[in-house]
């Protein structure tokens, strides 16, 4: 049997590693962000290139256009999660996270929460629109609003909720029962927010490709911002 002066050790920590991995986790994906260029390749053009021509204008245009119209596509198809894309992303969090907790504390395995069962409340309000796009050179800058539940809010409401729940608790098997469903309710609570995420694409063959990076980029943004 587990004691209950242990058991508040393992919640205790339990709630200072969740938080700060699912920070650091959040701020390590946002950081794939790129760097928004666009003024600085407009100011380096020449006084010819401002006066380019009409048709010039509008084949710019145009691509901006596919480029919106490819990112849209590739977005509704992650939020549909065809090829289990969106819940390929939801793993990888998950191995991240469990990587990185120690004895000290309960990983999600432990709490036997896996990909399938935080996927589908991730993906539940979950929307991208594209706003907008712009072509220099080659590439695409495209602003998202990107709808989607906080997990590190979610987090922060788990963390108040549990918070001296501990003591109520002698068998450890149905404090983490416990804490396992807090953590989903808290997920489940949480009101979407929107968020604008600036993706940099490079045209492929079949034409402007929203990469594994790029989605990552997206989802970090989405699920760590405060």
């Amino acid at each position: 049997m587990v004691t209950a002066s242990t058991i508040v050790a393992l919640v205790a920590a339990c709630i200072v590693v969740a938080a700060l991995i699912f920070a650091l986790w959040a701020i390590g994906f946002a950081q794939k962000s790129p760097l928004d260029t666009r003024l600085g390749d407009a100011s380096s053009q020449n006084s010819s290139s401002a006066r380019s021509s009409s048709s010039d204008e509008a084949a710019k245009n145009d691509e901006a256009k596919r480029a919106m119209a490819d990112a849209q596509q590739a977005l509704n198809a992650l939020a549909a999660d065809e090829d289990s894309r969106f819940l390929d992303c939801v793993q990888e969090f998950v191995d991240a996270y469990d990587s990185v907790v120690d004895e000290r504390s309960y990983s999600l395995a432990d709490l036997d929460i896996d990909a399938s069962d935080l996927a589908p409340r991730l993906r539940s309000e979950f929307e991208c629109k594209v706003v907008q796009a712009d072509v220099y050179n080659g590439m695409a800058w495209v602003d998202i609003d990107v709808t989607s539940k906080n997990i590190a809010s979610a987090v922060d409401s788990f963390a108040r909720e549990v918070a001296g729940d501990a003591l109520s608790y002698d068998d450890e098997d149905a404090y983490r029962a416990y804490l396992k469903e807090a953590l989903l309710d808290s997920i489940d609570k949480q009101k979407p927010r929107t968020v604008r995420v600036l993706l940099t694409l490079e045209q492929g063959d079949d034409g402007w490709q929203v990469s594994r990076s790029d989605v990552e980029s997206l989802l970090g943004s989405a699920w760590g911002s405060q």
